[in-house]
């Protein structure tokens, strides 16, 4: 019997934790064909991202319902983080 395990790193910290898959805007400096040095510019890329670097990372909280929302900035250390929690990983 061949039992595979796969492990799933934080894309930004490398580290082995529970992680969510997300898509998130990414300021990129180089083409992503070549790598070859462009002005920067902005493409949403779907990232596995462990909590910490979710509060790191994700500086904009959201509410409202039914196209009425309202945005503002979060700090990573603000208590809108206190319930959030990834749940069994991705």
């Amino acid at each position: 019997m061949e039992v595979v395990t796969k492990k799933i790193l934080c894309d930004c910290c490398k580290k082995e934790k529970p992680t969510q898959k997300i898509k998130y805007p990414v300021l990129f400096t180089t083409e992503q064909t070549e790598g070859r040095s462009v002005n920067p510019y902005i493409s949403y890329q779907e990232l596995d991202l462990c909590a910490d670097c979710i509060r790191i990372n994700v500086g904009i909280a959201g509410s409202g319902a039914m196209g009425y929302n309202e945005y503002k900035q979060i700090h990573h250390n603000s208590t809108i983080w206190n319930d959030f929690a990834i749940k069994g990983g991705s």
